[in-house]
């Protein structure tokens, strides 16, 4: 644990307000990056596609004069070079480093290079407008303790239906199982977008599966759909 009565005032200040700019950050575009590391000053961000081996660190606060400095490191480098790129720089540094990050994530968003991205994303899209988070605290808020577990029993009745499923589902059981050990660090509204990739993967591969994973793996999670919003998705698979 950082002792802050180590530090020079107005280090410890310098730290605090910028690790709290970039916690703030990293909320307003939870639906881009995630925070899976946050102890001993030291942040990992990571774009939220489970595909994806972009990250963004901050980390050794140092105080060499009367600025304090911060180490960054994040792949990519920019829009030509997947390269990690390191620097030591100030707060402004940091968050002009972390927006331009983030901006090269999003356009990669945009892009679809072939004909089943398309499909998945539009899937994905449609299942995500289907739950209707309601909740005024979905975007920096986790599901209470029962909703995670009720949500973690699903995502296990689920592997075990697409291990008993004939053909090769490894893109899809990557994705449950990324969820799955996952639940406990991630906000509503992730949660929610992963479990809509979930039923859009599915879905794209076969509807029959599609429904069998919601009828059979799915009656305690949407018997209780009230509780995190899915009654609406629901009805859209069983009709």
């Amino acid at each position: 644990m950082i002792n802050k009565k180590k530090l020079p005032l107005r280090h410890a200040q310098d730290i605090h307000d910028l690790y709290d700019k970039v916690r703030s950050y990293a909320t307003t575009k939870n639906d881009l990056i995630t925070i899976i590391e946050d102890k001993e000053l030291k942040l990992l961000l990571i774009d939220n596609d489970s595909h994806s081996d972009f990250y963004f660190t901050l980390s050794d606060p140092s105080f060499p004069s009367e600025k304090s400095h911060f180490n960054i490191v994040y792949t990519p480098a920019n829009n030509t070079s997947l390269k990690p790129y390191n620097a030591v720089t100030n707060a402004d540094g940091v968050m002009a480093s972390i927006k331009g990050w983030t901006d090269l994530i999003e356009k990669y968003n945009t892009i679809n290079l072939t004909p089943n991205e398309i499909l998945i994303n539009q899937y994905e899209d449609e299942f995500f407008s289907g739950f209707e988070i309601i909740d005024d605290d979905a975007e920096f808020k986790s599901f209470d303790f029962p909703r995670q577990l009720l949500i973690q029993n699903f995502l296990q009745r689920t592997l075990e239906i697409l291990n008993e499923d004939d053909s090769d589902n490894t893109e899809i059981i990557e994705e449950v199982n990324e969820l799955k050990d996952n639940i406990q660090n991630l906000t509503k509204k992730i949660i929610v977008r992963k479990l809509s990739r979930i039923f859009a993967i599915v879905r794209k591969k076969s509807l029959e599966l599609c429904k069998k994973i919601v009828i059979e793996a799915g009656k305690e999670l949407f018997k209780k759909a009230i509780s995190i919003g899915v009654e609406s998705v629901y009805g859209m698979i069983i009709q």
